[in-house]
């Protein structure tokens, strides 16, 4: 049963290595959509909107909290952030995946504050 359970995650994680990027412009003056893809080995993000290349590295945010002994734990949330440079200066983003980490959504904003709708998906 351990053998089918550890084939079964391995397979889940090869199928989940690259995920693909789309960025969703808002707003009336944006007009260009952003694609790329993730590799969850490396946690690099790299995207290409508008002809101009930004790359990065996705961070997931962690919570530390001290119990009654003293002991501190720290825990990963499903929030995670990434800063991404290239030929058109920057973009943040702040997103969150699902309860299995498989997919995320969140916003992205670039450094002539266009914002941009974001999903992470297979």
């Amino acid at each position: 049963m351990k053998l089918w359970i550890t084939i079964f995650v391995v397979t889940l994680a090869g199928c989940a290595m690259q995920q693909t990027i789309s960025l969703f412009p808002r707003g009336a003056g944006a007009t260009q959509q952003g694609t790329g893809s993730l590799d969850r080995l490396s946690n690099e993000l790299t995207v290409s909107v508008d002809g101009k290349k930004y790359g990065g590295r996705m961070m997931m945010n962690t919570a530390t909290s001290t119990n009654i002994y003293g002991y501190s734990t720290s825990t990963t949330t499903n929030q995670a952030t990434a800063l991404l440079l290239g030929d058109g200066g920057q973009i943040r983003c702040e997103f969150g995946w699902d309860a299995l980490m498989i997919q995320a959504t969140g916003v992205c904003v670039d450094s002539k504050n266009v914002t941009y709708d974001m999903l992470i998906k297979n």
